[in-house]
């Protein structure tokens, strides 16, 4: 069936369809579409033992990263030493540290250096 829109209009168009109450009380409302149920499990309660162990492990990681911030500290003190102690110190015949001989200040880095990498293996051979 058509339908004139306004006087004058020229154009047939479709009359709008509206539900009757009939088709609208069949529809599911969603509080009225039933939800399924899930099996749940209680989430158990960690041991004493497993926070205490978590909180090392939480303590090594701190621990190795402040250990490898310190030996990028020390690699970069280590090549400006002998940067500096060389033909290009500011002042001919000066050390940039007063009283140690820069090998010996790169020795003592060397070994400082090597001591940190020990405690980083250490820490991740305990952490593994």
């Amino acid at each position: 069936m058509l339908i004139q829109q306004g006087e004058g209009s020229g154009t047939p168009t479709e009359p709008h369809h509206t539900p009757s109450p009939e088709a609208t009380s069949s529809q599911h409302t969603p509080s009225s579409i039933p939800i399924p149920s899930i099996p749940t499990a209680p989430i158990p309660t960690p041991s004493k033992a497993t926070l205490e162990l978590l909180a090392k492990f939480q303590a090594q990681e701190v621990e190795i990263i402040r250990l490898k911030d310190r030996v990028k500290n020390l690699e970069d003190q280590e090549g400006l030493i002998g940067y500096k102690s060389g033909d290009d110190a500011p002042i001919k015949g000066r050390s940039t540290n007063e009283g140690e001989s820069p090998a010996k200040k790169i020795s003592t880095d060397s070994e400082e250096i090597a001591r940190v990498l020990t405690s980083i293996d250490a820490a991740t051979v305990l952490a593994g």
